[in-house]
């Protein structure tokens, strides 16, 4: 019985240090997406500022021009 009790404690320490790992990467890839989004509102924010119209900087952001006419009335 010890045996059983060992293996079924040893699956429960392997599932969690798993679900860890596994949160981990997940917590990672969101702080990128999170980062590269606040770069490309700050990079629209300085060529409006620059003169650049919404279509141009949808263009080069390759985003939608709704998008950026949503990032520029927000953070404006």
């Amino acid at each position: 019985m010890g045996d059983y009790k060992n293996t079924i404690q040893h699956a429960k320490n392997e599932a969690r240090e798993e679900g860890r790992e596994e949160g981990h990467k997940e917590g990672k890839l969101e702080g990128r997406e999170e980062g590269r989004l606040e770069n490309q509102i700050l990079t629209a924010q300085n060529m409006y500022a620059k003169g650049f119209d919404y279509k141009t900087i949808a263009d080069i952001l390759n985003v939608k021009e709704r998008e950026v006419k949503k990032w520029l009335k927000s953070k404006g």
